[in-house]
């Protein structure tokens, strides 16, 4: 499995909601009114999770809420949950904070499903400037990674020159 985009979208030109569908996920960063739309184009069975937007009863219950809790924020999230059980969708409300145990566990599910960033381009290191300038230009298709040699700044992408393989060595799209 590869982390990435099939499609990448100019959000200040183009409307996802009008072109994407059949999403297994979506992580809602934005809330307001996004949350309607993002059902829209996720597939029967498919998730929501929002870092912005409203609690539910599931997160209440997830995070060991008391029973009052559970009913206030059951009740104010039951018309999300309601617009999910529609097309058997889900929604999460992830509640976002720092927490050192939980990265490394994310780091070790990362590990264990073997994903990997899309790379967009490499750079040596002394070209630092030059990966700064194409970053702030914007339209990047994967991440940028600067190299020092065979020594690589970022964890699972190996460059060579321009260049980009994963971690078992296969070149990368």
């Amino acid at each position: 499995m590869k982390l990435g985009v099939d499609q990448f979208i100019n959000y200040q030109t183009t409307d996802y909601s009008q072109v994407l569908s059949n999403v297994d996920y979506v992580i809602n960063t934005l809330g307001g009114s996004e949350p309607q739309k993002q059902f829209g184009i996720l597939k029967k069975g498919g998730r929501l999770v929002s870092l912005r937007w409203m609690l539910n009863h599931v997160f209440a219950v997830r995070t060991g809420m008391p029973a009052w809790k559970r009913l206030l924020f059951g009740a104010a999230g039951w018309r999300l949950d309601r617009l999910a059980a529609k097309n058997n969708q889900r929604y999460y409300f992830m509640n976002v904070h720092e927490d050192g145990d939980q990265l490394a566990q994310v780091s070790q599910m990362l590990e264990k499903t073997q994903l990997y960033p899309k790379v967009d381009r490499c750079y040596p290191f002394t070209k630092v400037n030059d990966e700064l300038a194409h970053v702030a230009g914007g339209h990047l298709q994967g991440k940028t990674s600067p190299h020092i040699g065979e020594l690589q700044l970022e964890p699972f992408v190996y460059c060579r020159s321009t260049v980009a393989k994963d971690q078992l060595g296969r070149f990368q799209d």
